[in-house]
C-alpha cells in the first residue's frame, strides 16, 4: 500500500526535474522508481509482473505523459508554475490509478 504514494511523489519529482539544469537528475529519479518497484516486487514474489487493470494502466500512461510534457515545457530560467502544475497533475492522475488498482486487487 505504501508503494502508491511513493510512486506518486517520485513521478511529481521527475516532472519537477525540468526546472533543473541537469538532465541526469531525471535519469537518476527514473532509476530510483524502477529500483523501488523491482525490489518491492521481489519481496512480493512477482518482480516483473505488470498490472492488468486498464484504469490503472491508463492513469500510469497519462501521468507519464504529464512528466514528458513537463520536460518539454520546463525551462530553468522561465516561469516554474507550468511545470509545478503538470507535476501535480502527474501525481494526482497516478493517485487515481492507484485507487483503481487497489480496489481491484486489494494489494
Amino acid at each position: 500500500m505504501w508503494l502508491y504514494p511513493v510512486n506518486a511523489v517520485l513521478l511529481a519529482a521527475s516532472a519537477l526535474t525540468a526546472l533543473l539544469d541537469s538532465p541526469a537528475s531525471l535519469l537518476g529519479l527514473a532509476a530510483v522508481i524502477i529500483a523501488v518497484n523491482v525490489i518491492t516486487g521481489y519481496r512480493m514474489g512477482t518482480p516483473w509482473a505488470l498490472p492488468t487493470n486498464r484504469g490503472f494502466l491508463t492513469c500510469v500512461a497519462l501521468s507519464a505523459l504529464c512528466v514528458a510534457l513537463a520536460q518539454a515545457v520546463g525551462n530553468p530560467s522561465g516561469p516554474a508554475w507550468p511545470v509545478v502544475l503538470v507535476a501535480a497533475a502527474a501525481a494526482s492522475i497516478y493517485s487515481i490509478g492507484s485507487i483503481l488498482h487497489y480496489r481491484s486487487t486489494r494489494r
